[in-house]
């Protein structure tokens, strides 16, 4: 066979090819896809898998992998790369975390590998797996703080085997979050479960209001740029840091609704000592209903920057010093 072929997409060694594979019908009749660029190099090597927007309010992912399939010369490429700038397409199209058309509004990032006879979006997460993840021999998977929250630069893995993936991430990405926050149905966890090391890259997030959208898109380019380099996709050496932090994950809720307000000079990255106040949530008149502490000496990795919360949504994102 002289050309690599995912559903209906066939592409040629050396050049790059994009295209659709498709997931259900809507009511209508039209087609829910999930959208691939396909860059097959000229000589053999691994397959790299970027997934993107499986929330469907995190944009930095979508842009980067756009860029990607822009400046990849297959020409230069050694394997492949797939880049999937959108996966919950629908959740996508309505500006939200989840799809709204399901029965159930569901998290895509905790259903994977989905279902082949479920809602909508368990579908999706099937085609995705079935259909393109299952080619990988890495797989990444991209996340912001979305409209609601951002993040500092973090690479998240869970298991040993994904450990060189995530250093390879290399230039600002010194933060390695380790473990299964979020339980066995994320990217990470489907993924060990094929035997493909993954991580999950979050950075940035308020749908992308902030000016320095277009510097986290980089961000996340550079990082894959270096994990192509560092197995041997493409020339050059990557550039990785002097260490990594190496931390374990908890999100902290409110449980209070009202206005949320941080500590002045509260920033990312900053240490926060046990007990030492991060937020407060106030009422309507100004009065505080809930002061949110460190629960331990902890790393800010992310926070909340929509003011509006609800009891148990997320207040702020706590790292605490672990080992590899």
């Amino acid at each position: 066979m002289d050309y690599y072929q995912m559903g209906p997409v066939k592409v040629k060694p050396g050049t790059t090819a994009f295209g659709h594979v498709p997931v259900a019908n809507r009511p209508d009749g039209t087609m829910v896809n999930l959208p691939v660029i396909v860059a097959h190099g000229v000589e053999p090597g691994p397959t790299l898998v970027v997934g993107a927007c499986c929330h469907g309010d995190e944009h930095e992912g979508t842009m980067t992998v756009i860029r990607l399939g822009r400046e990849i010369d297959p020409q230069r490429l050694k394997g492949t790369f797939i880049g999937v700038p959108v996966i919950n397409v629908p959740a996508f199209h309505n500006m939200r975390r989840g799809n709204p058309y399901d029965l159930y509004i569901l998290d895509m990032n905790r259903i994977f590998p989905g279902r082949p006879d479920g809602f909508l979006t368990e579908r999706i997460a099937h085609t995705f797996f079935q259909e393109i993840v299952s080619r990988a021999d890495l797989l990444i998977d991209l996340h912001s703080g979305a409209n609601i929250l951002v993040q500092t630069e973090l690479v998240c893995y869970e298991r040993p085997d994904s450990l060189e993936l995530a250093k390879a991430v290399g230039g600002p990405w010194d933060i390695l979050w380790k473990g299964d926050t979020f339980g066995s149905g994320t990217s990470n966890g489907a993924a060990a479960r094929l035997g493909i090391p993954s991580v999950m890259l979050e950075l940035g997030g308020a749908g992308g209001r902030f000016d320095h959208f277009e510097e986290n898109v980089d961000k996340f380019v550079h990082g894959i740029a270096n994990v192509m380099k560092h197995f041997r996709m493409l020339e050059g050496t990557p550039d990785l840091p002097r260490e990594y932090t190496v931390v374990q994950m908890l999100p902290y809720p409110c449980n209070h609704g009202g206005l949320i307000v941080p500590e002045p000079g509260l920033r990312l990255r900053q240490w926060v000592k046990q007990g030492e106040k991060v937020m407060s949530v106030i009422d309507f008149f100004g009065r505080e209903v809930e002061e949110i502490r460190a629960p331990f000496d902890a790393l800010v990795c992310g926070r909340r920057v929509y003011p509006v919360v609800h009891a148990g949504e997320w207040a702020i994102f706590l790292g605490q010093r672990t080992t590899e």
